[in-house]
């Protein structure tokens, strides 16, 4: 009956166990004398029932063992006098901790009042809740009772049926019953037990890996338990182990989850182990390979590896934690509502106890801002009410959250690559094998290269069909699910504040300005829940969570929606999460289903607080159903403020807004980090889309459409996540839908002319189906199903006869009804008509005239507007350093305006001392501000007065923007509740005079640039600013809602130093989305004594396609503010905001506005409606670029036709 403890063996047993567990193994109790002493121990004379096994972390010699006095006395309470009778005694020990049988009441037998120390030993120990007893007796009716079998405090002795007297009397004696030593368990013992039946062995589990513990057993028969035996080695400790492998970052189910981050990156989200082998968790091994036997170097390693931290980096809270109560297995600690937001449901805590100087994992059920809740299944068995820090002096100590992420960068695009990891702790090292990842491998993909352009074709099939083909394969091909091809036309008008002629697309602000972030993560969730999980789902009626075929939890998030079966439901946030359980929100309501389907909506991976725009970018394309993007960040006042700029490049038309889940965002307000739609999408104008599943299949026809309209098309590849690439072009391929010309609608008419010659006439009238017709063909034959050999003549259309037809729903004709013809000509002659009186003088070679009389000229003719002097014919010049004012007119090429012209006649060296100024009679004077998108024009000439066009123009007349031949060609639009007057013209489509366009870039093309300048400029008094070399200062620029971002010259990002150069301020402004070419120039403002300060004017000329025409006005704002230095702030001395002219109001000035030209169309004078044929053609004659015509006049219903010949010059 010797105990014994052993370690387990690692032939039979896993790492865990044996690094958890002691077996201890013993013989059944007997008195012999084997090995050559007697064993008086034995069963006791009965049977033995079971086997108490204890054990503690501390010896068992440092247990205080409960001990009573029992002192009986005479009436005088002397020990005079013998005393004669007997006692009982009753012992409760059901408060205290020990087997059933020792957790009961129990009463001993009469007990003689001068019974000796071994008779009231035996006595007490023959009750059943008692185990080994030491009474010792010095003097006669007078015992100590010590308990050293039962562990604890043994408060509730009594004594019962007192029957003593004084010797052959009837006098009672006293007797006193007195607790003289509290028992209690050691500090840090850590004491458990266990009853065993039968078996003469016992393995002890869910030990500490290198604690020494301490063991005994002991026997019990019908009497209780009886003598401990402590085992042999009298301690021993389980052996510190290599930890165990890792597992899901979301439970301890599955292994750590991969999943694609971006075309070049994996992330790894790893969980610690369930065992960390008795010491702290320290690193986790990641490696990765494009082979499964991860081998591909020369000297068999894998192709890449990477060692990381186990724990997070950012603790939840430090030295917060209190205590910790091991009953309710609940931490007591001082947190936050950012703590709480760390600490997740089934995420691992690391915390170190400084009783025993070890670090425990724990697994979080719930937390509050005062207490932590975990799960019992943990290897601490003991509470602690106040806890230290490592360094045994702090009180409180550390919460860290075990577990860690990697993002695998630098990987090929389409090549699978395995990873696995291993865990490694402090003591052991690495674990005895990697763990594979859940899944084993991914393919690093992101959204697919947009195809080739030259391999897109489009072919018209008939008047209302089109054919989209393509000739080549993806280049991703392995990505590749499906092809969109799209068809549409272009818009008359622009679509939205920046979008263009084909739609606009969705631009999404994200901004967590003045939320006083800190830390800690958002996602982002997009669209409907419409995204099929993998596997399938189990649901019964009634029951609050679904079972899965699959572990879902890398695909959904605790507070993530997700519909089964049809119901809606929210994973809930503190439920168990596992492999095969998703823990909803509600019960289910519906019918069983043991086999449907769960979809959710499409989410993206936590996004770090701070993300840059790349990680952003990247987070965005890995989410199901979402294309490319592009992405701005804006840094705002604070370290902690951001805000991005999504632009969807690929999404069409209008977006679900983006949900944005912030419960794991830290910091002050992380509940109103805002999503803002700051342009919505837009489609094109008949927009339609095929999706092509089959990528063999490399077509799609267009059916229905109008004929004669440009149609465009492009193609884009959608990946295996449901992303579309860009599209093949940014212009994409068009082409007019048709087929050929049906028969003409009038049949022709036969006579002879001679013997040998026909007159064929005919009408050059067939409907176009789509296109203009070129030609006619005149087929002669002597047989009248044309078998015969037949002559083919075939005869362009060169419109040499027109005709002209009017004719009244109702006569009578008003008599001063009449129309006006055109050559639909905008250039028109020169005339005086406009300028008269109007002089000027110019020198031979001169690039400027001088005027004379009838000035301002400028008031008069645009810049870009073409005009004739000395027979020349020239235009006003788009260059801004060529002066245009009240005295002089630059002159510039007439084919383009932004090269200088020198005046030359054919005198040699003669100038003009007096000439008149010659206006094309077409041209209508200018347009101000022209602004890209505008559907009307503001018709105010340069000097601020009203262009009045409205005795030229009528509704329905056409007019031609920027140039009288390459211009943007318009109708006054012809409906009424559109302004038409004096400043205002309404502008219609061309073909439909009833439909709204707008400017493009066809007319602004042809307006001079947009210049803007500002100055910082000292007050006089203090003569000149603090150079930025010495102490810097800064502003910013805010253009439109954007605000400059991207330098720190001159302090927070955005910030700009005062007097930097020009092409720094060139480079900051070309980071704004609406700008895409700017020029920029420097000049220095010299200090004038007793007038003004020194300083600095910038000159800002927005040269790019975007920002042709009117531009709005850029902004100066956060002047040595917010972020931006201010040198009045130096303490060395420096003078900036205070000293300057306005203090930081900086107004931006407007040097050069835009004007456009424009031009009506030429057209006849007023023709009445009953006209002779010889007022017609001397109307038409006297057209600037008519010919001589013939003209002929019938009558043609209710009124008359004009054949019209044109003959030549």
């Amino acid at each position: 009956y010797s105990p014994i403890a052993t370690t387990l063996s690692f032939d039979l047993h896993t790492s865990e166990e044996v690094g958890t567990s002691l077996e201890i193994i013993w013989g059944a109790p007997k008195v012999d004398s084997h090995g050559g002493h007697v064993d008086f121990v034995g069963p006791g004379g009965d049977a033995i029932k079971s086997y108490l096994v204890e054990w503690s972390k501390v010896s068992w010699e440092h247990y205080i063992h409960t001990t009573w006095d029992l002192i009986i006395t005479d009436s005088s309470a002397l020990h005079e006098k013998d005393l004669e009778g007997c006692f009982r005694l009753t012992l409760d020990t059901t408060a205290n901790s020990g087997p059933s049988i020792m957790t009961e009441i129990f009463t001993s037998a009469n007990i003689p009042v001068d019974a000796t120390a071994a008779e009231l030993t035996t006595i007490i120990q023959n009750m059943p809740n008692t185990g080994e007893v030491l009474v010792t007796s010095v003097v006669k009716y007078q015992w100590t009772i010590e308990f050293q079998g039962n562990v604890g405090n043994i408060s509730e002795l009594t004594m019962e049926d007192v029957s003593v007297f004084e010797k052959e009397t009837v006098i009672l004696g006293i007797a006193t019953l007195s607790l003289t030593t509290v028992g209690s368990i050691p500090e840090g013992a850590s004491y458990a037990f266990d009853e065993c039946y039968e078996s003469l062995s016992y393995t002890i589990k869910h030990l500490i890996p290198g604690q020494q513990y301490y063991v005994r057993v002991a026997a019990a028969n019908n009497l209780g338990y009886g003598s401990h035996r402590t085992t042999a080695p009298l301690s021993l400790m389980p052996p510190i182990q290599k930890p165990g492998k890792p597992l899901s970052i979301f439970h301890d189910d599955s292994n750590p989850v991969l999943r694609v981050a971006s075309s070049s990156s994996l992330l790894v989200q790893i969980g610690p182990p369930a065992f960390d082998g008795g010491a702290i968790l320290t690193q986790f091994v990641i490696e990765w390979d494009s082979s499964a036997n991860f081998d591909s170097l020369s000297d068999g390693s894998a192709l890449g590896s990477v060692t990381i931290d186990a724990l997070t980096p950012t603790q939840p809270c430090s030295n917060c934690v209190i205590a910790f109560d091991s009953e309710s297995n609940t931490f007591t600690y001082s947190g936050n509502s950012n703590t709480v937001k760390q600490l997740i449901a089934q995420r691992k805590v690391a915390v170190y106890f400084s009783d025993d100087d070890i670090h425990y994992l724990f697994s979080v059920i719930s937390a509050t801002l005062t207490s932590l809740t975990v799960s019992s299944q943990h290897l601490r068995t003991t509470s602690l009410v106040t806890m230290k820090n490592q360094d045994g002096i702090s009180i409180g100590t550390n919460l860290d959250i075990a577990g860690a992420q990697y993002e695998i960068v630098g990987l090929t695009q389409g090549v699978r690559y395995f990873v696995r990891v291993t865990s490694v702790n402090g003591e052991m090292g690495s674990s005895l094998s990697s763990t594979e990842t859940f899944p084993s491998s991914e393919i690093p993909r992101g959204i697919p290269s947009p195809p080739a352009a030259s391999s897109v074709s489009l072919t018209v099939l008939d008047k209302q069909s089109l054919k989209v083909e393509w000739k080549d394969p993806p280049v991703d091909e392995s990505i590749v699910q499906a092809y969109v091809v799209e068809c549409f036309t272009k818009s008359l008008t622009l679509s939205g504040n920046h979008g263009t002629f084909f739609g606009t697309q969705e631009v999404v602000q994200l901004d967590s300005s003045g939320l006083g972030l800190m830390g800690g993560t958002f996602a982002i969730s997009f669209g409907d829940t419409n995204i099929l999980l993998p596997g399938k789902v189990s649901v019964s009626n009634g029951r609050d969570y679904a079972v899965t075929s699959i572990d879902l939890a890398p695909f959904i998030c605790r507070g993530c929606d997700v519909v089964i079966d049809g119901s809606h439901f929210t994973v809930d946030r503190l439920r168990t999460f596992s492999s095969t359980r998703i823990p909803l929100s509600r019960a289910y309501d519906g019918n069983n289903n043991p086999s449907t389907i769960a979809f959710t909506s499409s989410t993206s991976t936590p996004i770090s607080y701070d993300g840059s725009s790349s990680a952003l970018i990247a987070a965005l394309e890995n989410m199901p159903s979402v294309g490319k993007v592009h992405v701005d960040r804006f840094d705002g006042y604070e370290t902690d403020e951001f805000i991005w700029r999504i632009t969807f490049l690929s999404n069409m038309g209008a977006l679900p807004i983006l949900v944005v889940d912030t419960s794991q965002l830290l910091g002050k307000k992380p509940d109103d980090f805002s999503s803002t739609i700051l342009q919505k999408g837009i489609v094109p104008e008949n927009y339609q889309s095929v999706i092509i599943d089959d990528i063999a299949q490399m077509s799609a026809t267009f059916n229905n459409l109008a004929t004669g309209v440009n149609y465009y098309a492009r193609l884009r590849y959608r990946s295996d996540r449901g992303g579309d690439s860009l599209p093949t072009n940014s212009v994409p391929i068009s082409t007019l839908t048709g087929q050929i010309p049906g028969k003409p609608f009038s049949p022709p008419q036969v006579r002879s002319l001679t013997e040998s010659t026909l007159l064929v006439t005919y009408e050059e009238v067939s409907e176009k189906n789509g296109a203009d017709i070129t030609e006619y063909i005149i087929e002669v034959s002597t047989s009248a199903s044309y078998n015969e050999p037949s002559i083919i003549t075939s005869i362009p259309v060169n419109h040499r006869v027109q005709r002209v037809m009017t004719s009244a729903h109702t006569t009578p004709w008003e008599s001063t009804s009449t129309f006006t013809l055109s050559l639909n000509d905008f250039y028109g002659t020169f005339t005086s008509d406009s300028l008269k009186n109007t002089y000027v003088s110019v020198q031979h070679g001169s690039s400027q005239a001088v005027i004379l009389d009838g000035g301002p000229l400028n008031a008069k003719i645009t810049r870009g507007d073409f005009f004739r002097l000395g027979g020349n014919e020239y235009r006003v010049c788009l260059i801004a350093d060529q002066p245009y004012d009240s005295n002089s007119i630059p002159l510039c090429k007439k084919d383009n305006a932004w090269l200088s012209a020198k005046f030359s006649t054919n005198v040699p060296n003669e100038g003009l001392d007096r000439a008149p100024v010659f206006l094309l009679d077409t041209s209508l004077g200018s347009i101000k501000q022209p602004t890209l998108g505008d559907t009307s024009i503001n018709t105010i000439n340069a000097i601020g007065l009203p262009n009045d066009v409205t005795g030229r123009l009528n509704r329905g007349d056409y007019l031609r923007v920027g140039h009288p031949h390459l211009g943007e060609t318009f109708r006054v639009s012809i409906e009424e509740d559109r302004i038409f007057d004096d400043q205002n013209i309404p502008l219609a489509s061309f073909e439909d005079a009833s439909v709204s366009a707008s400017l493009s870039f066809k007319s602004l093309v042809h307006a001079p640039y947009e210049i803007q300048s500002y100055t910082f400029q000292a007050k006089e008094s203090s003569s000149s600013l603090t150079q930025s070399s010495v102490s810097s200062s800064g502003y910013r620029i805010m253009f439109e809602s954007e605000l400059t971002h991207t330098t720190k010259s001159s302090g927070s990002a955005g910030c700009i130093a005062w007097d930097g150069s020009a092409d720094a301020l060139q480079a900051e402004l070309e980071t704004f989305h609406g700008i895409d070419a700017v020029e920029t120039t420097r000049t220095l403002v010299n200090h004038v004594p007793g007038i003004s300060g020194a300083g600095i004017t910038y000159h800002v000329t927005f040269t790019g396609r975007n920002v042709r025409g009117n531009v709005p006005s850029l902004q100066i704002v956060d002047v040595g503010a917010n972020g931006c230095l201010n040198a009045d702030d130096d303490l060395l001395g420096g003078k900036f905001l205070q000293h300057m002219e306005g203090e930081g109001i900086v107004a931006m000035v407007e040097e050069s506005m835009p004007y456009l030209p424009f031009y009506k169309v030429q057209t006849t004078v007023d023709i009445p409606f009953d006209a002779s044929p010889r007022d017609v053609k001397a109307a038409i004659e006297d057209l600037s670029h008519a010919c001589k015509v013939d003209v002929s006049r019938d009558v043609y219903g209710h009124g008359f036709s004009w054949d019209v010949t044109f003959r030549g010059a």
